[in-house]
C-alpha cells in the first residue's frame, strides 16, 4: 500500500505592515521580520507579506543611524491584517500625532489590528 502526502492549499498569506518612526530600535525590527522570513523559506510558501511604511513615506532613520526604505505612505495602506507601529524610546517627539492617529483608527476601522 502506498501513502502519498499532500500538502494542503496554501492560505492567504498573513499582510503586516510595520510603521517605522523615527529613532526606531532596529534591533526589535530585525527581531520581528527575520522569523517570518525565515517561516516563509522553510515552509516555501509565503505565510507572510509585509509592507514598511512611514508617514510621510520617505525613508527614516533608526536609534543606530541606518536609514531604510520604505514601501509606502501610512495613508496608502489599504488591505492589512496587522500594523506593527516601531517606535523608540521617544516616541512623544514624533511628528504629526493627529495624523497619525486618524490613519490608525481607519486601518482598525477596516479591521487591521493594531500593536506595537
Amino acid at each position: 500500500m502506498t501513502t502519498t502526502i499532500t500538502r494542503p492549499a496554501p492560505a492567504k498569506p498573513i499582510r503586516i505592515a510595520y510603521l517605522l518612526v523615527p529613532q526606531f530600535p532596529l534591533m526589535s525590527f530585525a527581531a520581528a521580520i527575520e522569523p517570518m522570513r525565515s517561516a516563509n523559506r522553510m515552509s516555501e510558501r509565503h505565510l507572510f507579506e509585509w509592507t514598511l511604511v512611514s508617514v510621510e513615506g520617505a525613508e527614516v532613520a533608526a536609534s543606530n543611524g541606518i536609514r531604510i526604505s520604505v514601501d509606502c505612505r501610512l495613508d496608502q495602506l489599504k488591505s492589512i491584517d496587522l500594523l506593527v507601529v516601531c517606535a523608540g524610546l521617544e516616541p512623544a517627539q514624533f511628528g504629526p500625532k493627529h495624523a497619525v492617529h486618524h490613519q490608525l483608527r481607519r486601518l482598525a476601522r477596516h479591521g487591521a489590528m493594531i500593536g506595537a
